[in-house]
């Protein structure tokens, strides 16, 4: 009995794998047609690329674009739409493919065939999209004017067909890049531009992002009470929708200020609310961070021991999760 059940159960997990299969070859067989016309034809590919979408493809491609010939032969608009539309969305996720597997240049090559299929059928968003990507690439990479070119070029598009809701994102990127250059004040500029339009369509996780990005600038510029200001904004807004990550992050950003002012125990305080929280989340880097900077706070008030406590507990969590550079700075303050 016990045997009779396990080959039903080894029968049935084979079954996925030979209904596609069957069905490919049923596909095959009903295009080798040659009475079929163009329209069923392009139809044909498009369930032939869907099937190799996800193992092949690149085979999934080349059948969308055979899809799209016969669809313009046709003139039929629907079935050209499909095929861009299905060749995009493989092109798309080759690319994110590519870019996760550390192929910057292959990934560049498919997000722009993905922006060329996008243009062609009219699909804004998706070319936005498409720019996002591809200014994101430049930006991994450090190509920093080509990343602001990109993003730009999508801002323009929004701009275009009058969108809002997108437009932040873009916006706030090109201030990351402005940031990161020491461009402060462009930096400032498009966060705040970011932040009008999500308090404009009420983007309150939004809000409280720009909020903190405005207030790392001015802590970067050394304006400590317009920045502990900005964070606590942010943070307000963070508890009002119970965003924990980002009111652990927040806590930790204004004990960071306070430390730097030299007012310790506000420092610790903000430090430790941070750290029970992502205690909470089982944030594990977060945690090993907070531990650190609670470290740093007992070695400037003198307290050696309770220093070393805490960069050890830091360094116990850093080395389980494998962060180097982690474990390099908890071993530098440990000495």
């Amino acid at each position: 009995m016990k045997k009779r059940i396990y080959i039903s159960a080894f029968v049935f997990l084979l079954l996925p794998g030979i209904a596609s299969a069957v069905n490919l070859d049923s596909l095959w067989a009903a295009l080798k047609d040659s009475n079929q016309p163009d329209t069923t034809k392009a139809i044909l590919l498009i369930k032939i690329g869907k099937e190799y979408r996800k193992g092949k493809p690149e085979l999934a491609i080349s059948k969308f674009e055979q899809a799209l010939s016969y669809a313009r032969k046709a003139g039929s608009e629907k079935w050209e739409h499909n095929s861009l539309k299905e060749m995009a969305s493989v092109l798309t996720h080759t690319a994110t493919d590519y870019l996760n597997n550390g192929k910057s240049e292959k990934a560049l090559e498919y997000y722009n065939r993905s922006l060329n299929n996008k243009k062609e059928m009219g699909d804004a968003i998706g070319v936005v999209g498409n720019y996002h990507n591809i200014g994101w690439v430049y930006e991994l990479t450090g190509q920093y004017d080509m990343a602001i070119n990109s993003y730009t070029k999508g801002l323009n598009v929004l701009n275009e067909e009058g969108f809002k809701k997108e437009t932040p994102m873009l916006l706030s990127a090109i201030g990351n890049i402005n940031r990161r250059k020491g461009y402060h004040q462009e930096a400032l500029d498009y966060y705040s531009r970011s932040l009008k339009i999500k308090e404009k369509i009420g983007d309150k996780k939004g809000i409280a992002v720009s909020l903190h990005n405005i207030g790392v600038i001015y802590n970067e510029q050394g304006d400590y009470t317009k920045a502990i200001d900005y964070h606590t904004r942010s943070l307000k807004i963070q508890e009002e929708i119970g965003d924990k990550k980002g009111i652990a992050y927040s806590l930790n950003n204004i004990g960071a200020i306070y430390k730097i002012q030299g007012d310790l125990a506000k420092a610790i305080d903000y430090f430790t609310k941070s750290l029970k929280i992502k205690e909470e989340l089982g944030d594990k880097k977060g945690i090993a961070v907070s531990l650190n900077n609670i470290g740093v706070i007992y070695n400037k008030q003198g307290d050696y021991a309770k220093a070393i406590d805490y960069y050890t507990r830091s360094l116990k969590i850093q080395e389980e999760i494998g962060d180097k550079k982690g474990i390099a700075v908890s071993l530098n303050n440990i000495g």
